[in-house]
């Protein structure tokens, strides 16, 4: 069974500046995941203490720190807080922790995501 996931090109801003990267959003993957190139590009790296492991479907990769960005889908901004790994296919990956914090969802046929602004406002 093919897991669904959307690519798009977003805008994504970190502390150093802002581009358009290739963003996947991905429910196979239950973290956010960055590819360190990209992460050195955008801005500062932070290295939390330890080193945890993070499964993936493809095998096991060590992260090499975390880091704050924003990204701007559909007039939207979303801040996720991707790990950040030496190796990965896309850019950055968005993934299913994010998407249902925020009840967003994915239409893999007309690759795009279905995103309800009611859903991106914090309630108490």
């Amino acid at each position: 069974m093919k897991m669904p996931h959307v690519r798009q090109r977003v805008w994504v801003r970190g502390n150093l500046g802002m581009c358009r990267h290739t963003v996947r959003f991905d429910t196979r993957y239950p973290e956010d995941l960055i590819r360190r190139s990209v992460a050195e590009s955008l801005g500062r790296i932070h290295r939390p203490p330890g080193r945890p492991i993070v499964p993936t479907p493809y095998g096991r990769r060590v992260p090499r720190g975390i880091m704050g960005v924003s990204l701007l889908v559909q007039g939207h901004k979303l801040w996720p807080h991707p790990l950040v790994v030496d190796e990965l296919d896309d850019d950055l990956v968005i993934g299913s922790f994010f998407l249902q914090h925020w009840y967003i969802r994915l239409d893999p046929r007309r690759n795009r995501l279905i995103v309800n602004p009611r859903d991106l406002v914090l309630r108490a």
